[in-house]
Formats: C-alpha cells, structure tokens, sequence
C-alpha cells in the first residue's frame, strides 16, 4: 500500500465477500464519503452476462449460476456509484463481462462525454 500512498486504515479488503457484504460496504461508503474523497473499487471475482435480457452481474461468494437471487446487476453497482458524493471515483472490475457495465446507449454517451472531458483537461494542462 506504500507504493501507492492508501493509508492503510482506508483500504477495506473484502476477501470472498457475500451479496450482502458487498452492498452493505456501498451503503457504508456512501455514508461515510464525502465531496473531497477519492474512491478506487477494485472488483476481482466471477461475472454473468444475461443475453436475454442485455444485464451483467457480479457473482459474489454466495452466488449460484442456477439461482439469480445472490447475483448482483450491474445497474445496481452504477446506482450505488451515482450516488457517492466523492470528487473521484474509479471502478476497476476484473470479471467475465465487466466491459459490458456501460452497455447502453446513453451510458455510452456519457462515457463520451467523459473521455471528450479527460482529454480537455489533459490538453489544457500541457
């Protein structure tokens, strides 16, 4: 953690979390997360794609493939992002369909948005 300047007390390791250690990190997150916090996720776990009905889910420890009810939709992880309070926040996700997170058309556009504005800024600073 040195290496990248997280003090240790801010770093909240959940090690083969469950749907609901997973959702009530977010919800103490989105508590405790203010305008001047940066947030980094990093998700390495199992993911499901449902091509039926164009939704990717996060698979925590007490998902089953069989049984939807542990899985966690992707929509729902954006929601819980959408509503941190924080300056930054960064999502790193290691999982099967995780590129798919921002799949619809107005996700796209603001994730177009976004890149347009990163690129501003960068340019701007040079």
């Amino acid at each position: 953690m040195k290496d990248y300047t997280f003090e240790e007390k801010n770093v909240h390791l959940l090690k083969n979390p469950t749907r609901s250690e997973i959702i009530n990190e977010f919800q103490r997150l989105r508590k405790a997360l203010g305008a001047n916090d940066n947030l980094l996720i990093f998700y390495a776990g199992h993911g499901h794609w449902d091509d039926e009905i164009q939704q990717g889910y996060w698979l925590p420890s007490d998902a089953t493939l069989d049984n939807p009810s542990n899985w966690i939709p992707n929509s729902v992880i954006k929601d819980y992002i959408k509503g941190f309070k924080t300056k930054h926040t960064l999502l790193i996700a290691d999982a099967c369909f995780s590129g798919n997170f921002f799949r619809s058309i107005n996700d796209q556009k603001v994730q177009t948005l976004h890149f347009r504005r990163s690129i501003n800024i960068r340019a701007a600073r040079q």
